[in-house]
Order: C-alpha cells, then structure tokens, then sequence
C-alpha cells in the first residue's frame, strides 16, 4: 500500500541551544596550592625574625640596630611582595576559571525532520 502523499512530505526544523559540558571547575584549591610554599617562606622568615629578636635584645650598639633596621626593612619587602603574589595567584586563578567557563559552554544547533501534516 502506498502513503499519501502529505504523510510522506517533511519539513527541516532547527533548534538552537547553548550547552554546557562537564561540571564546573573550582579554582580555589589551585590557589591554595600555588600559596603554600609562600605560607612557607612567610612562616620561616617570621621565625628567623623572632629568633633574631630574642638574640638581639640583650645587646646593645649601633650595629645591633642598624641589623634590626635592616631585617625589618627587609622583611617588611618581602611580606609586601608575598601578598603581592598571593593577590596575584588569586585573580589568575579568576582569569582560568573564566576561561574554562567559556570553553566549557558551546552553542549547538539540532537538525530534525517534521512531517507536514504535524506528526513526527
């Protein structure tokens, strides 16, 4: 038996739709792990600091307070630079996140069939 005609006429449709793959990726243990070894370098040189003060306090003279000066300054940059750091691996790690959002999202057009008279 043959189909009429109409049942056998069909019209291409499209859908178009924006779909994400794979979950969403944290940064935030990047981060930490890009922080550790500063929270390292911050701890020791904190202790080679506060030993230094403990040895040098019962001292006195020029030398012992320009050495004092001196190790503050110095640790002093270094703290400073180390937030540095820290603010940086964090907007980095904002950045990377951003581009695997936009990665991860992709727009995607169906194709199908459809019968004329409505049925698919």
């Amino acid at each position: 038996m043959v189909k009429p005609l109409t049942d056998q006429l069909e019209k291409t449709e499209t859908v178009s739709i924006k779909h994400k793959f794979l979950s969403s990726v944290s940064t935030a243990d990047k981060v930490k792990k890009l922080n550790q070894p500063l929270h390292h370098i911050n701890n020791t040189m904190t202790d080679y600091n506060q030993k230094l003060n403990d040895e040098t306090d019962k001292q006195e003279g020029a030398i012992i307070k320009k050495i004092k000066e001196e190790v503050s300054k110095k640790s002093q940059n270094c703290k400073k630079k180390i937030n540095r750091m820290k603010e940086d691996h964090q907007k980095l790690a904002g950045h990377y996140h951003t581009i695997i959002e936009t990665l991860r999202e992709q727009n995607m057009t169906v194709y199908y069939k459809k019968k004329v008279d409505g049925k698919a």
